[in-house]
């Protein structure tokens, strides 16, 4: 046995055999509440500037959950003033596997520090470990581990495996920058100087003042992002989740001037959040000139260049055909085969056939005879009967009647529908593509045209889900245009279903298209305002955007009609209740209490709007008011909170127990209230307070 391997042996024999306090302290114990005191760079990248430019060494550290040694380093050495004041007279980058916290922004774009490195996000110490194990550890994967590597590039230590962390001290201490310290920050601290920086405390502080600014402020520090040249992902973090239409200009320029192929998550949710048609071309040109040979970037490009491509049908041609339906009334938005047409149908399907034996020169009685076979089939499914020997006599009826000389495309939306129901996709996409892709074709505003719309949509959007994320395989941009294209002409069909545009949407989700989806999603929802799968992907894509504090505005000044008022009413009150319930879980009473408010007027107006909505808009109002209740009576607002009871219960006299997503309800408000009230010798907001519980018989 060599020597080194038989040093190792011992060390794991001296590790299991000796107890160790910290060895019952797992990785999921609470951190201590001194924060961590190293001062760790972003990235590689950063690093490796500051260690150049400042003539100083780097220390690369990487750790790991649950071993000793990581632990008792993370718990209290970086956390101890000696240890940092030894370590930040280095340029420090740290690596770890492992996620801490579950996010690293929150809903204003700000970032979180993972808690047992601090300055640093968990997203950040992840990225970083696979670069740190390729360019230092030598194929050796050991935490912790500690090295330290002077500006040119040359090992000055490797310290791992130490039974005493003393060797770590020391070799920091031999190794370090002789300077009494190391100023890793600017010394210009104007805005300028700070959005020049690459150093962390820079950044965290250029993100302070944009946090705290005001408008005027954030656009300041904006445009000194643009002027500095350097890329300050987390400013644009914060600055695309604000409302300001000035401030997301300043960003996007701020974006263009400074992005790098790294930053293509932050490229693509601004694109994916663009307030304007203007914003999106910008950012898409940005993206075009940063894509380079950068496999993500050129997909992603490649993707919108697709959604802006025509496609083989034009959506613009189908909407005239809809318009000119509609203007000589001949719209059927549901088809619906009666049975007293059955009759009529065996009367044309025996003449028609009688006919056709004599002679069918064009294929027209054969194709009219098909139509008949499949308007039969139709009704049988309506009474959920089997329908294929009507389907396959009319596939057949078809086939004849193109051999009859009638034309493949004439017959192709028939057969399609008709191959679609007997469960043959293969031909049934083959005829819709031939159907909706002829050149010359008519297209009609027909339940028929929009199962054949839906038919090819459905491939080609097929195709494009086949490559998926992918990289190494071709993305195939005319399907995708193909498919974006198909559903365009859908979005606006009279019998066009909720299923076939939410489908629209998903693809596109899908492909990371946000801004296309909202397109798609907002005609949706002007179609189908009471479709509550759409208003999920509504509220999906607004707290992506901006967290859940951004659901109270997320139906500000939304397009529907009259027809719609109630449904859009009602989520846009459901989408304020859940953001007033994120501002209570931050201790945001006075905020949570204005958003319960606004939660309450949209819930009346749904009910107001239609007695449908009614029941399910007042039980969620007194939902809304139970929760102001809450919120005052924790903020110490006691006769606010007694008003909101009374109202919730006036608003719902049976819902007075029913829990709120935070598990609140307005009967346990109550009961606390009263003990406050009690406590505090408000005798007259007792009586009346008891006198409400007791209406409600729930006194305890």
């Amino acid at each position: 046995m060599s020597i080194a391997r038989f040093a190792t042996l011992f060390l794991l024999l001296v590790e299991f055999a000796v107890p160790s306090p910290l060895r019952a302290q797992d990785a999921s114990a609470p951190y201590p509440q001194d924060p961590p005191l190293v001062h760790w760079q972003r990235t590689l990248a950063d690093a490796l500037q500051l260690s150049k430019k400042l003539r100083a060494p780097l220390l690369v550290v990487a750790n790991m959950d649950g071993e000793t040694a990581c632990e008792q380093l993370v718990r209290v050495h970086y956390r101890k003033a000696d240890f940092a004041a030894l370590a930040n007279r280095y340029v420090a980058v740290i690596g770890a596997r492992e996620r801490h916290n579950p996010r690293d922004y929150d809903d204003r774009g700000r970032r979180i520090p993972c808690p047992r490195f601090g300055c640093v996000t968990c997203g950040e110490h992840i990225a970083i470990e696979p670069e740190l194990f390729a360019k230092y550890f030598k194929g050796r994967g050991v935490a912790p581990r500690h090295i330290g590597i002077s500006p040119d590039g040359k090992e000055l230590f490797d310290r791992f495996l130490d039974r005493s962390l003393d060797n770590v001290y020391r070799a920091l201490r031999d190794n370090a920058k002789q300077d009494a310290a190391l100023r890793v920050t600017s010394a210009d601290r104007s805005i300028a100087g700070l959005a020049k920086s690459v150093a962390h405390r820079d950044r965290a502080e250029l993100e302070g003042k944009f946090a705290e600014g005001n408008a005027a402020q954030r656009r300041a520090i904006l445009q000194g992002v643009a002027t500095g040249g350097v890329w300050q992902p987390d400013v644009l973090e914060q600055a695309l989740r604000v409302e300001d239409h000035a401030v997301r200009e300043a960003a996007v320029l701020a974006l263009d001037k400074t992005v790098v192929p790294d930053g293509l998550p932050v490229l693509l949710r601004a694109a994916g959040t663009a307030t304007d048609d203007g914003q999106y071309r910008k950012l898409l040109a940005t993206l075009e000139r940063i894509a380079g040979t950068d496999k993500s970037c050129r997909r992603a490009l490649v993707i919108r260049r697709a959604l802006q491509a025509p496609g083989k049908i034009d959506p613009a041609a189908w909407e005239r055909a809809y318009a000119a339906a509609s203007s000589s009334g001949a719209v059927a938005t549901v088809e619906v085969v009666p049975d007293e047409e059955l009759p009529e149908l065996d009367q044309r399907i025996e003449s028609w056939t009688k006919k056709a034996k004599a002679g069918d020169p064009d294929g027209k009685l054969s194709l009219d005879i098909a139509g008949a076979n499949l308007r039969y089939a139709i009704n049988r499914m309506q009474h959920r009967k089997d329908p294929t020997f009507l389907l396959q006599d009319a596939v057949a009826a078809a086939g004849r009647a193109v051999q009859n000389g009638c034309s493949k495309a004439a017959a192709a939306p028939l057969l399609a529908r008709a191959h679609w129901l007997l469960n043959d996709p293969s031909k049934a996409s083959e005829q819709a593509a031939l159907a909706v892709e002829s050149p010359g074709l008519v297209p009609a505003a027909s339940p028929t045209s929009a199962a054949v719309l839906d038919i090819y949509a459905r491939h080609q959007a097929d195709l494009v889900r086949a490559v998926g994320n992918d990289l190494e395989k071709e993305f195939p941009a005319a399907a995708a245009s193909n498919a974006h294209a198909a559903y365009r002409a859908l979005a606006h069909h009279p019998a066009a279903t909720e299923a076939q545009l939410t489908a629209h949407v998903v693809m596109l989700w899908n492909l990371g298209a946000q801004h296309e989806a909202m397109v798609a999603l907002r005609a949706a929802l002007r179609r189908f305002p009471a479709a509550g799968s759409l208003h999920t992907y509504l509220r999906t894509h607004v707290q992506w955007r901006g967290g859940d504090t951004a659901l109270a505005t997320a139906y500000d000044g939304f397009d529907t009609t009259p027809e719609g008022k109630a449904a859009i009413e009602w989520f846009a009150g459901y989408a304020i209740l859940k953001a007033a319930n994120a501002q209570v879980s931050a201790r945001q009473y006075a905020a949570a209490r204005q958003l319960y408010g606004k939660a309450v007027r949209a819930f009346e107006s749904s009910a107001a709007a239609n007695q449908d909505y009614r029941d399910s808009a007042l039980q969620y109002c007194a939902l809304a008011h139970g929760g102001a209740a809450r919120a005052a009576l924790d903020s110490g607002a006691f006769d606010a909170a007694l008003e909101s009871v009374a109202a919730g219960l006036k608003a719902h006299p049976s819902g007075m127990e029913a829990k709120d997503e935070l598990g609140n309800s307005i009967g346990r408000t109550a009961r606390r209230l009263r003990r406050h009230l009690e406590q505090g010798g408000k005798v007259e907001l007792v009586a009346r307070l008891d006198k409400l519980l007791e209406e409600h018989g729930k006194k305890e």
